[in-house]
């Protein structure tokens, strides 16, 4: 301290406050890392909940194909019947989880996505609710072509709200080729 310097004056302030702005720069620097992990962490469980949701080609649609192209039988309706049953634990879990991402949703892409979200919830639920029907309701299995045709187009566009959410949410992470092809631009 020079002769001209009292101490508390708002020199010192302001030297004190320098060095806490740059200490907590370098903390965010720290921090931030660190933080990008655990959003990237729980992007990563979302997505997997939404590919809990998503129905793949070889389980519960080859039986529900046989049955749209009028060639479904009792043994195609009790294994839908029995995959819905040994699913739906799963699939509830995974909705549940997903509604309780809902909020990191909103703020980091907005309240259209939130609501895309909310229509793959419900539609997945309608889905498994008509699938249900098809395999129990004798009403249903009158006009089972028809409605089988019909729950397999929803799956469609399920799968692919699912696609679509599942890559805003959890981007392909770039490949090294990639990423070099994108820092010479």
């Amino acid at each position: 301290m020079t002769g001209t310097e009292m101490p508390g004056s708002a020199q010192d302030f302001a030297k004190a406050f320098l060095i806490l702005t740059r200490s907590a720069a370098d903390l965010r620097k720290a921090i931030n890392p660190i933080m990008e992990a655990v959003d990237r962490r729980r992007a990563r469980k979302a997505a997997a909940n939404l590919d809990t949701l998503r129905f793949r080609s070889g389980e519960m649609r080859q039986p529900l194909e046989r049955i749209a192209r009028g060639g479904g039988t009792a043994a195609d309706r009790a294994l839908l019947s029995a995959m819905l049953k040994a699913s739906a634990e799963k699939v509830e879990g995974s909705i549940e989880a997903l509604r309780t991402y809902e909020d990191e949703v909103r703020e980091k892409f907005g309240m259209e996505s939130v609501s895309k979200l909310d229509d793959i919830i419900f539609d997945k639920i309608e889905i498994r609710q008509r699938l249900r029907d098809l395999t129990n309701d004798e009403d249903y299995l009158y006009q089972a072509t028809d409605k089988a045709s019909e729950v397999s187009a929803m799956i469609d566009r399920l799968n692919d709200s699912l696609i679509s959410i599942h890559d805003m949410i959890l981007p392909p992470k770039a490949t090294p080729k990639t990423a070099s092809r994108k820092k010479r631009k």
